[in-house]
């Protein structure tokens, strides 16, 4: 298994050109390229500490996404509790709301989840099971909510139910979620949004607890950058996922930018371009 794999979305295209929503996780051990449709297997877990390549992974994610699909075709709500992940982003097509702060992120998940109560009335009259399923001229894009270090929004008490809803039911509407956490924390990752989350992305992490918590054992043994452990649905894979910098993310994703007053948001207030949100600001001291 390579320790770096370079990110060429130019060798992949064809590999993932029929596939509705591309997730490209890395290279396997014999070098071949891991890959799967997130339109069948919904929703993702993500976990590792600072510099084990978690970041990275998002960021590749998130990147080919874009790249695959027009914007008609997805729409991107990001939340980035640490503001320190998503800003090259922003002004993108695809992404509907690009945001921070913990009301801004609780409006943008009940504007999805207003959406998702649209269509599951589509699905109703139209007497089908998929939403890719109802008539052309009804036909919805796919949303994907990407929620960076979600584990500091453990005290909104709304915002994780809707997620577990969103989580429970999303897949069939069109709807899927990626979540992202530095330190996997056992009563944020309780057993109902856990068992939602198809898929689990264990990099490097401090022990066999957090390891555990994610379902990715031996993630604390992991000693190269970008290496991961991949849990889906219970078939566990040892992947190196693609090395993509912010400098090359940012030169593919030029072509796809728009003006900021084109850019839709879906909550009242701007973002605070300034605020850089803690543990401590938020929810008072880190609990272990």
């Amino acid at each position: 298994m390579p320790d770096i794999f370079k990110y060429d979305y130019r060798s992949i295209k064809e590999q993932i050109k029929t596939i509705k929503l591309p997730i490209i996780c890395g290279a396997d051990r014999y070098n071949n390229l891991v890959y799967y449709d997130m339109v069948e297997i919904p929703h993702i877990l993500i976990g590792g500490a600072t510099g084990s390549g978690k970041s990275t992974q998002l960021r590749q994610l998130l990147t080919t996404l874009i790249l695959a699909k027009s914007p008609e075709e997805l729409e991107l709500y990001l939340a980035d509790c640490k503001k320190a992940e998503f800003h090259i982003f922003r002004n993108v097509e695809h992404v509907k709301a690009n945001v921070v702060q913990a009301k801004h992120i609780e409006r943008m998940i009940t504007s999805i989840i207003e959406e998702m109560d649209k269509r599951s009335d589509l699905l109703d009259v139209f007497n089908v099971a998929h939403i890719d399923d109802v008539p052309a001229e009804h036909r919805k894009s796919y949303i994907v909510l990407c929620i960076d270090e979600f584990v500091m929004l453990r005290k909104e008490k709304g915002i994780m139910e809707n997620l577990i809803e969103l989580t429970a039911l999303g897949r069939a509407l069109g709807i899927f979620v990626i979540l992202s956490m530095q330190r996997p924390v056992k009563d944020v990752l309780d057993t109902t949004i856990r068992s939602n989350l198809n898929v689990a992305m264990g990099f490097k992490v401090r022990d066999k607890i957090e390891s555990r918590i994610l379902n990715t054992p031996g993630a604390e043994e992991i000693t190269v950058k970008g290496r991961f452990y991949m849990d889906n649905n219970g078939d566990m894979t040892e992947v190196q996922s693609p090395l993509l910098t912010i400098e090359e993310a940012k030169k593919l994703l030029e072509p796809f930018k728009v003006a900021p007053k084109e850019a839709k948001e879906v909550y009242d207030s701007p973002v605070v371009e300034n605020e850089v949100l803690t543990y401590d600001d938020v929810f008072g001291e880190e609990e272990e």
